[in-house]
């Protein structure tokens, strides 16, 4: 027991040791199969299209077994699992009350992905495999209710179900309650720290109608995310009671193929406010004709929106308000910037001689936020990318062409945010820079191409968190990859 519980901690330390190394963990499969923490399952479901597999050891005082696992996602709010108890066929399956086959589904009825709260109801169907003549093949049914709530980097979960046990004598197996929880932690997207509690009421007629306490045992691990595919699970079970056993090991490896349980984050450009050495790099210019929207009467700085011209243009919001922050300002990646050559815009007309406004008494270079006003808005349907890209589409070039050619002919005294958006498909943080992605694509188009200073761009990622279409169906998936482009007028 020594040994173990001293090869168990330097485990522990390991997994510690990369916490400075990593950088969301998501659903990954449960001893049982279900989505879920550990032992706990969870509301959380896998993705369309994502297969999980996971193979752990469960070690006691008197033997081992291995589960094996598998999770499908059916749908981003239904699964399907199974499980067998045992792989190694050793006989230790009385040892440890994972000693079943089971398979199952559960659908996620309430809380889209994103959501804080979500809940989902859990059904299962329970085969014993044993030695013991009393116990082998038997079948259990399970219903369980389960709800997680998220809040920032900690995650709380809980379950509550009834197991209808087969009784092939009667009167000598009870029914179940079942009851468990678990809090987790991530510290960065790759780590997670789990502790769990189970307790059920017990499986003996003649101990429950005695008041028996029945199993509970609480459960402290670590889980690493190796790489988007594949996760380490290191654990140890404890008994809280005579009914189960002082302790148990656990350790384990699941994989997932399809979207995958983790998500590298998607580069980033450099932004404004990088680091003394970046800023003593060697900067290439790229000299490009410059559109200035900084001619105009001043009032003109506050003119009430314009109606929408185009079809790509659509009505703002009376009055509405954007901070700007310096992090989303647009830099163009490899450290280059623009400069701006005194010309007009490539094939413009020759514009009338206006006189050159001072600019407001604003200034947009202290690193501090800017309040400015939605001036007009543009959206650029989904049709501008493909599912999972951020690569632009001829589409999307022509309607960025369009909307760059309106604001040539609007003197106005401007700057933009380009908003990027996904659909729901995939987790929320690969989403979260997809989306990000999609945004650096179309504001790039428009510095490098058109002419717009990047120094007036800025870019953000909302994800998946505000869809103008159902997800449930194509046509709204579609909707909702897409990039919108705010004009605005600083205050």
């Amino acid at each position: 027991m020594f040994c173990l519980f001293h090869k168990f901690k330097i485990c522990l330390i390991i997994s510690l040791c990369v916490f400075f190394l990593s950088r969301t963990a998501f659903a990954i499969p449960a001893l049982s199969g279900s989505t879920g923490i550990i032992t706990q399952p969870s509301a959380e479901t896998l993705n369309a299209g994502n297969i999980c597999v996971g193979v752990w050891s469960v070690s006691d005082s008197t033997g081992t077994i291995v589960p094996v696992t598998i999770t499908i996602g059916l749908g981003t709010f239904l699964e399907a699992y199974g499980s067998f108890p045992n792989i190694t066929l050793n006989g230790d399956e009385n040892d440890n009350p994972r000693g079943f086959a089971n398979v199952g589904m559960k659908l996620r009825f309430w809380g889209k992905r994103s959501a804080r709260l979500k809940l989902a109801l859990e059904g299962e169907m329970r085969r014993w495999v044993s030695d013991n003549i009393n116990t082998d093949g038997l079948t259990d049914t399970v219903t369980r209710l389960v709800a997680s709530y998220k809040l920032g980097r900690f995650g709380f979960h809980l379950n509550g179900g009834y197991s209808a046990n087969e009784d092939p004598i009667g009167g000598g197996i009870a029914d179940q309650t079942l009851y468990g929880g678990a809090v987790e932690f991530l510290p960065t997207e790759r780590l997670r720290l789990v502790a769990e509690y189970a307790a059920q009421t017990h499986r003996d007629w003649t101990s429950y109608n005695a008041g028996v306490d029945g199993p509970s045992e609480a459960t402290f691990a670590v889980q690493y995310h190796l790489s988007p595919h594949l996760t380490l699970n290191l654990g140890m079970i404890s008994g809280l009671n005579d009914a189960t056993d002082e302790w148990k090991f656990i350790f384990g490896f699941s994989s997932c193929q399809g979207i995958g349980t983790y998500q590298r984050e998607l580069p980033r450009p450099a932004f404004s406010a990088d680091t003394a050495e970046e800023k003593k790099e060697v900067k290439k210019i790229i000299k490009v004709r410059m559109l200035k929207p900084l001619r105009g009467a001043v009032q003109g700085l506050q003119t009430a929106p314009l109606a929408p011209v185009t079809k790509l243009e659509v009505p703002v919001v009376a009055g509405e308000e954007i901070i700007l922050t310096p992090s989303d300002r647009l830099t163009i990646a490899g450290a280059q910037t623009l400069k701006a050559l005194s010309v007009a815009p490539v094939g413009s007309a020759p514009a009338p001689v206006q006189p050159v406004v001072a600019r407001p008494n604003v200034n947009f270079f202290t690193g501090k936020s800017i309040s400015a006003k939605v001036y007009r808005k543009f959206r650029l349907p989904g049709l501008g990318f493909g599912f999972d890209q951020s690569t632009l589409s001829p589409e999307t070039i022509a309607a960025l062409d369009q909307v760059a050619e309106q604001l040539r002919k609007d003197n106005k005294w401007f700057f933009l945010r380009i908003d990027g958006h996904t659909d729901s498909v995939g987790s929320e943080q690969y989403n979260q820079d997809l989306s990000l992605q999609r945004a650096i694509s179309a504001a790039t188009r428009l510095a490098v191409s058109h002419g717009i200073e990047s120094e007036r761009i800025f870019i953000k990622g909302f994800g998946e968190s505000t869809p103008i279409g159902d997800n449930l169906t194509k046509e709204g998936r579609v909707a909702n990859r897409r990039v919108e482009i705010l004009v605005l007028i600083p205050n």
